[in-house]
């Protein structure tokens, strides 16, 4: 368990184009009894910055009063925290593209609530490519 994952959460692991994403959901208690528990709740994606030493963490206070409520997705995007990091010059698509896989590989609707501390536009190009 990584030093600052809230109690009951845990890491999982997708397979982007660009690498292996970790992300941190719910998967025991207090917040669920069993894996698929709360799967029908709406979804709410945290978003970190992508400045220096950015990850998930930036999000681990938070999320959690959130989780009663709602199904918690907090991504380390691809080239930050616990994610691949490969070598290239990120761009804005390359984000838009991982954070579409996550959303789709996770059954969560492109409408999904997100919380995040990333540019505003960056928000609108990714709902404008849905």
């Amino acid at each position: 368990m990584l030093q600052f994952q809230p109690p009951g959460f845990g890491q999982q692991v997708i397979k982007t184009s660009l690498g292996v994403m970790a992300y941190y959901t719910p998967v025991g208690a207090p917040w669920r009894s069993f894996p698929s528990e709360g799967q029908d709740l709406p979804p709410i994606v945290f978003l970190h910055s992508l400045g220096g030493g950015s990850s998930a963490y930036e999000w681990s206070k938070v999320y959690p009063a959130f989780a009663p409520n709602y199904r918690i997705i907090a991504p380390d995007l691809i080239g930050w925290g616990q994610s691949a990091h490969p070598v290239r010059n990120y761009r804005v698509d390359d984000y838009l593209t991982i954070v579409t896989e996550l959303l789709e590989s996770l059954d969560a609707p492109s409408n999904s609530q997100y919380g995040e501390k990333m540019f505003k536009p960056w928000k609108c190009l990714y709902c404008k490519n849905i």
